[in-house]
């Protein structure tokens, strides 16, 4: 016990040694290493799993009782040191957003932290394979689940902090669409495809399959920031005519962007591209006694969506009359709906304001 303990103590002052120099690599105004196929890469896993492997090496050399005892320990601390590297990230993550110029490469190494995930999850694999799965022991045949939960964790936090510095950068050009520059057919979303090559780019570094679940959520990003702009906007749509426009105009958009994330190399377009296009029916539609048939096939496919996100699409059309409007709303009330398992919410994450309208075309002043 007492040589245990001493190695678990060797170990963890080791790996935390490993981490402070990861960390301070984050902060150098060179970009990461790559690989041989050009993905970002760090040295960190490899000097992890390295340290775990060669106590388990002398241990061997001691008894086989010792070396279990060693393996159980060593799978305890690379949990550990997983959730310090999680909690690096979130610190890495303060640091810049007290300063965005800084760390000059914070995106990059984002990127290299997902990677070096993807690194642990092998070396896990391999580490398993090797030390439990050689039939000389009684142990599990898989890996921890709180050590694979901790891997996963520290993943998804790699990935949130990306997506939160890409919808940073992005967010400002949703603040013109659904303006009157926007419905006259400006160049808004070429302007935020701009912004998101740029990053689908830099996402290019991370091998698979992360790098389809990161244009996943990016895909994810752009389409409620644009349900939250036509929410907030809440433009009303004076005649037909101006429904149709501005119908139009949701459609070559919902196009435009799917366009984009083909172009990027995503595999399979997201259902959540679709939402653009039903909300694009639902303001065009002519005859107002179908709308309870155009929300309901909006709420079988998005059940996150509200009375009142409902109640705002219905002011843009500009000719809901009182007793449409409770129709509708009551259809609303009366269908249960539950969240599919494994659904990406998108309405809940839109909270509907309630400013003063404007219309689409601004009203002339009576002389």
């Amino acid at each position: 016990n007492k040589y245990v303990s001493e190695v678990r103590a060797s170990m963890s002052e080791w790996m935390q040694k490993a981490l402070e120099a990861e960390v301070n690599d984050w902060f150098r105004d060179q970009e990461p290493d790559e690989d041989h196929e050009g993905y970002y890469q760090s040295s960190l896993p490899v000097i992890i799993m390295q340290i775990l492997s060669e106590n388990i090496h002398l241990a061997s050399m001691i008894c086989s009782s010792l070396t279990e005892q060693l393996l159980v320990m060593a799978l305890n601390e690379l949990e550990i040191f997983l959730r310090r590297f999680r909690e690096a990230l979130i610190d890495y993550e303060k640091d810049h957003l007290k300063d965005r110029s800084s760390p000059k490469h914070y995106t990059l190494y984002l990127l290299t932290a997902i990677n070096s995930c993807l690194a642990f999850q092998f070396s896990i694999s391999n580490f398993h394979r090797q030390y439990f799965e050689d039939g000389n022991n009684d142990m599990c045949h898989q890996p921890p689940s709180s050590l694979m939960s901790a891997l996963e964790l520290t993943t998804k936090k790699s990935c949130s902090l990306l997506m939160g510095e890409l919808l940073y950068d992005v967010q400002p050009q949703f603040l013109y669409v659904f303006s009157q520059s926007w419905r006259m057919g400006s160049d808004l979303i070429d302007n935020i495809c701009m912004v998101l090559d740029h990053y689908c780019k830099c996402f290019g570094r991370v091998k698979e399959p992360i790098y389809q679940i990161l244009l996943q959520e990016c895909q994810h990003v752009v389409v409620v920031e644009y349900l939250r702009a036509l929410m907030e906007k809440r433009m009303v749509c004076r005649n037909s005519e101006e429904r149709s426009q501005f119908s139009d105009k949701m459609t070559q958009d919902s196009l435009q962007l799917n366009d984009f994330f083909c172009k990027m190399g995503l595999e399979k377009s997201e259902p959540i591209m679709n939402v653009i296009s039903l909300v694009s029916d639902l303001i065009r539609v002519t005859d107002t006694t179908l709308l309870s048939l155009q929300v309901s096939d909006l709420v079988m496919k998005y059940p996150d969506i509200s009375d009142e996100h409902v109640s705002v699409l219905l002011d843009i059309r500009g000719d809901v009359t009182k007793e449409t409007r409770m129709t509708v709303l009551e259809l609303l009330q009366e269908n249960s709906r539950t969240l599919p398992e494994g659904y990406q919410s998108v309405f809940s994450n839109i909270l509907v304001p309630t400013p003063a309208m404007a219309f689409c075309i601004p009203a002339v002043k009576c002389t």
